[in-house]
């Protein structure tokens, strides 16, 4: 059974902010603080008129989890500027008609028989237990059933009832956004919705079978002490033990460990050295896995003579 993606959500919400899992702020009081354990990781890159701080951050968080230390709403408040992976635009908000036909495969098939036989009756068993219904699968692409079942996990996990009936998650991206807004801070985004959704439309379909048999790896009803013990490392710091979640081989297949980290790590690495030029502080805030691992943003910076030193 490979482990790919197998602690979903709690892996993916350190990898990538899914623009088909954006939803609304929740109850999280961004002033709140914990105990001083809480060390999510921070580096910075500068010169003599550049601050960029790089901040390891997970996209989904329980409701009213407590993240934030004295040392990092200090950084949080010297930054003059927030750069996310994706800030808001107008692709964020597409059309529920224009999504769907990007999400529908061109020729509809068995979504069973589009992943390995040791992971059919785990499949079976999600559909039975949410409200999917098999027929409605079988019309998606192998990826966006895969997308599918992660916002349910989402919501399962992290989700707290809305005022209007739906489900609320939120995450650090949401917050620090609010935050920055409030204080009349540029936000903005070094890549865009469709290009996210594309990253995972552009994979094999081999790459999209083992993104979606991951995700169903694990029953509908397992514990979930493995993503409890992710988002604890990630909330003290602790990078080492990231780097075996991330970077795993047996994790991250080589198609998609290319696509999802490798190509998108080399092209923050010119966005960072490029944004050096330019003065100013900057909150550079995306997801802990970029952070961690062989290719991370920080050793690609030292290949090319910059140096990010840890400072949280």
């Amino acid at each position: 059974m490979i482990k790919f993606l197998r602690n979903l959500p709690a892996i993916a919400a350190l990898l990538l902010a899914t623009p088909a899992l954006a939803v609304p702020a929740g109850e999280n009081d961004p002033s709140r603080l914990i105990d001083g354990d809480t060390q999510p990781a921070v580096w910075l890159l500068e010169d003599d008129d550049t601050r960029i701080w790089l901040f390891g951050t997970n996209h989904i968080l329980p409701a009213d989890y407590r993240w934030r230390s004295a040392e990092l709403d200090a950084i949080i408040a010297d930054a003059d500027e927030l750069v996310l992976e994706v800030a808001d635009d107008s692709e964020a908000y597409l059309k529920p008609e224009r999504f769907l036909r990007l999400m529908t495969a061109d020729q509809p098939s068995p979504i069973l028989q589009r992943i390995s036989p040791e992971y059919r009756n785990n499949l079976r068993a999600i559909i039975k237990y949410s409200e999917l219904t098999i027929d409605v699968l079988d019309t998606l692409e192998t990826w966006a059933v895969a997308f599918v079942l992660m916002s349910m996990s989402y919501e399962q996990y992290y989700g707290v009832p809305g005022v209007d009936g739906s489900i609320d998650v939120t995450g650090v991206e949401e917050i620090l956004t609010e935050r920055f807004e409030a204080q009349d801070k540029p936000v903005s985004g070094v890549e865009t919705t469709m290009g996210q959704l594309n990253f995972f439309r552009n994979l094999s379909e081999d790459g999209q079978r083992r993104f979606l048999e991951g995700m169903v790896a694990n029953g509908p009803e397992d514990d979930v002490s493995d993503e409890d013990a992710i988002l604890a490392n990630w909330r003290i710091g602790n990078v080492a033990a990231l780097d075996g979640e991330c970077d795993d081989p047996e994790n991250f297949p080589e198609e998609v460990h290319n696509v999802l980290l490798t190509m998108r790590n080399a092209n923050w690495t010119d966005w960072l050295i490029e944004r050096l030029d330019e003065p100013g502080d900057v909150l550079f805030a995306v997801g802990a896995c970029h952070l961690a691992g062989r290719e991370r943003v920080q050793a690609m910076l030292e290949q090319r003579g910059f140096t990010a030193r840890r400072v949280h």
